[in-house]
């Protein structure tokens, strides 16, 4: 495929892939894994970066670049020769997802339990620091790192707590 906006060699395939939103596996020039999601939605691409603004990237995986500082345009036309939305964020690259995890695993109740509690604690977090809830919370939404650490992803669908609607990507 070529380097993306002449900074990331993208995977074959993505990994995920939504009505809304494409995720793919890249590596930046230096060669650092990363993942790109690439979104269609103006709104749910400024929640997602919004809602990750002042959360510690222990809990929740942050960003590390978005479009708009990559450069609006030439991202948006690079997205679109690959058929994928026009707004996207950068973040660090995940090892697997919890529903990976269950199905592939068959991790130890031990293990279960540990990765509950700070699966627990980045929900905390969220709602503590962030004042947010998540709005989408499930197994494909929680990620394990090649650290071992578990940290939640997806919140355009987040919501500040008794300000706005939950889960409105959903509406």
């Amino acid at each position: 495929l070529g380097l993306f906006c002449d900074r990331f060699e993208l995977a074959k395939r993505p990994d995920h892939t939504t009505e809304t939103s494409v995720v793919i596996r890249a590596s930046n020039l230096n060669g650092a894994p990363v993942a790109l999601k690439f979104m269609e939605n103006r709104d749910q691409f400024e929640c997602e970066v919004r809602a990750r603004r002042g959360l510690d990237n222990k809990f929740v995986v942050g960003v590390l670049a978005t479009s708009d500082e990559i450069g609006a345009d030439a991202f948006a036309a690079a997205a679109a020769k690959l058929r994928y939305g026009p707004h996207g964020i950068m973040m660090d690259e995940a090892d697997r997802n919890l529903a990976v995890v269950m199905l592939q695993e068959k991790p130890s109740v031990d293990k279960i339990a540990a990765t509950m509690r700070q699966l627990a604690a980045c929900l905390e977090h969220l709602h503590v620091v962030g004042r947010r809830i998540h709005g989408d919370f499930k197994p494909l939404n929680a990620m394990r790192m090649e650290t071992g650490e578990w940290k939640l992803i997806d919140l355009d669908a987040s919501a500040l707590i008794d300000v706005e609607r939950a889960g409105s990507k959903f509406s």
